[in-house]
């Protein structure tokens, strides 16, 4: 499952899969799509961006963490995503670099050289 952002990249966030994630509706992906867009884009490292669903109860929050270059000079960040659903809490620190056509892409093998 990809979600398609606004300006022309997608990026898939079920690396959440196996977390309360798992209890997340449409509404609430959707949500977080839109902040991890945010997240990824405007905010400075620091900055605390959060989401909320009243419906269900759900919530989460993204911090990017630092901004950086592979030697390359790929922007990439790492993101700080927490996530509460059903009474359950878990956070993630993940690693996301930005590709040449503007899609963020998932660092899972520690290859990002700096």
């Amino acid at each position: 499952l990809a979600f398609v952002a606004p300006g022309a990249y997608a990026l898939n966030w079920m690396f959440l899969e196996d977390s309360p994630a798992t209890f997340f509706t449409e509404e609430d992906w959707r949500l977080v799509t839109e902040l991890g867009e945010r997240a990824l884009e405007q905010q400075q490292d620091g900055e605390l961006g959060e989401w909320a669903n009243a419906d269900s109860g759900n919530s989460g929050s993204i911090t990017p963490v630092e901004s950086y270059k592979t030697d390359d000079g790929q922007p990439c960040r790492k993101l700080k995503v927490v996530e509460r659903a059903k009474g359950m809490v878990e956070e993630s620190v993940v690693d996301l670099c930005k590709q040449a056509n503007g899609e963020w892409v998932l660092v899972t093998d520690g290859s990002v050289k700096r």
